[in-house]
């Protein structure tokens, strides 16, 4: 049985329909937003194209909230709400600063709570609640709110018995140091300062100029729904910007191997990358930042090694180019300069790209990619994982 809230003359019909690509909302941390500042909600927008959320409904036992105008979630991408700004990552809606946000006060001798998402025609988005007992008598039978200029919205949940709730539903009492995170449809209790799933780890990416650009080169440990990875530029090793970004695989347990160009940098100075990743969470991740220094000019001799982009494939590719004819051989040596392999011997036209394949898995060490000329030496680092 539920408690029935103020009467409501209108009432809506709605149909939820589970698709891989509805928003929906990914962590909830609850609280008297009055008195508890780590209190928030998260919404995360799974698919490749924005989703505009302007007046959408977010209620929980204390307050019900109309999305104001001009919210829209990027694509693969997070939208919060809380109350000022949050020690959790950043807010995109201010609860005490929004005009439609309205105040409820729950019988506190209820325990339990929820929260729920509402489309424009009140259809619900997604939700859940928690108590220690199944029947409960504080979600809305008849709800509505009332938005600044008076207008009133009627709001219905189902019945805790509907199978909308399944897998919505948490046996546990409110505890202060407690939220709940949704992972693959599921609801969790975790920590509230935990990131218990982060969507990736980096190491440093490697960064070489040739000819005006910076190539990196970067490696992921694995991937957990892992969309976007943000490469950011800096000067001075403190204030990074967003330069570009870099489509990532989803979800990979062996990790990945990925490229960037940047072409925008001036030569004779010294530059700064890191990369970046935001989880559904909203929690950011970072690499190790990397250095490279832009020659004032062209070396006459470029040497690239990355791996294949297939996760499945161990295939390294080694990539040069010499500005002039000339004998080039290239060895593969380990870290205590033992050789392993001859890869190339041989004579090189001047400025044409050439590509070794070295074929099979590797054991996991760090070797060097040794070039050699009647000149020089070069050197790239290969970093088996």
């Amino acid at each position: 049985m539920k408690m029935r809230l103020p009467a409501v003359i209108f009432f809506f019909s709605f149909v939820f329909t589970a698709t891989g690509q509805q928003i929906f909302i990914s962590r909830y941390i609850p609280g008297n937003y009055l008195i508890n500042n780590l209190h928030r909600v998260d919404i995360f927008n799974p698919s490749l194209s924005p989703r505009d959320i302007s007046g959408y409904l977010l209620v929980t036992r204390n307050y019900s909230l109309r999305v104001p105008r001009g919210s829209v979630i990027g694509p693969r991408s997070g939208f919060s709400f809380a109350r000022y700004s949050s020690p959790l990552g950043k807010v995109d809606v201010q609860l005490s600063k929004t005009p439609d946000f309205l105040i409820r006060f729950p019988d506190p001798e209820l325990p339990g709570n929820y929260v729920l998402l509402f489309d424009r025609k009140m259809n619900p988005v997604d939700g859940m609640y928690f108590s220690p007992q199944a029947g409960v008598s504080f979600l809305p039978d008849e709800g509505s709110t009332i938005t600044f200029r008076g207008d009133t919205i009627p709001f219905r949940a189902f019945d805790e018995s509907d199978k909308f709730w399944i897998n919505r539903r948490i046996n546990l009492v409110e505890d202060p140091a407690v939220g709940f995170i949704q992972l693959t449809g599921n609801w969790i209790p975790t920590g509230i300062r935990t990131n218990l799933l982060p969507a990736t780890s980096f190491p440093a990416p490697v960064a070489g100029w040739f000819e005006g650009i910076v190539s990196l080169d970067f490696t992921t440990r694995f991937e957990e729904n892992c969309f976007f990875h943000h490469i950011e530029r800096s000067e001075d090793n403190q204030n990074f910007y967003e330069i570009g970004t870099v489509q990532a695989r989803g979800t990979a347990a062996r990790g990945s191997v990925y490229e960037y160009y940047d072409p925008g940098t001036t030569p004779g100075r010294k530059y700064y990358y890191r990369l970046r990743n935001r989880d559904i969470y909203g929690n950011d991740i970072f690499s190790p930042p990397t250095e490279v220094f832009a020659g004032e000019s062209a070396s006459d001799f470029f040497l690239d090694v990355f791996q294949a982009r297939e996760t499945h494939s161990p295939e390294i590719n080694i990539r040069f180019l010499s500005r002039a004819s000339r004998e080039i051989k290239i060895t593969l040596v380990s870290e205590n300069f033992r050789v392993e392999q001859q890869l190339f011997s041989g004579m090189v036209e001047s400025d044409r790209q050439n590509l070794v394949k070295l074929p099979g898995a590797l054991p996991r060490a760090k070797y060097l990619v040794v070039a050699e000329t009647n000149e020089k030496r070069y050197f790239r680092e290969l970093l088996v994982e």
